[in-house]
């Protein structure tokens, strides 16, 4: 039952990658595509429709992170003159004092 190679030459033919690739076969058709080992036969497979390339979706948290960053763009802290301090510290504010020692 391992159709790992039957899913690399999928994932060739389909132009696509491995994990794109679905195949939907129950019973006799599971035999047919364990069977499939060319390239047309592969073809042969796709074009009956046992072996198919799944439609990949924009993942939804880009669109959620695009309007985090807006928010945090357009809030009055980075807006404000007074924080340049906050966003890049000034020298001395990165260097540590140094202290005298005692001799």
């Amino acid at each position: 039952m391992d159709l790992s190679s039957q899913k690399r030459i999928a994932a060739d033919v389909l132009k696509c990658g491995i994990t794109r690739v679905r195949i939907t076969a129950d019973g006799e058709a599971m035999k047919e595509v364990e069977e499939a080992l060319t390239r047309e036969d592969i073809r042969a497979l796709v074009r009956k429709g046992l072996i198919k390339k799944i439609q990949m979706g924009i993942p939804g948290f880009r669109g959620y992170r695009k309007k985090e960053d807006l928010r945090i763009a357009d809030s009055p802290i980075t807006m404000a003159p007074a924080n340049i301090d906050f966003r890049m510290p000034h020298r001395s504010m990165m260097t540590p004092a140094v202290t005298a020692r005692a001799i």
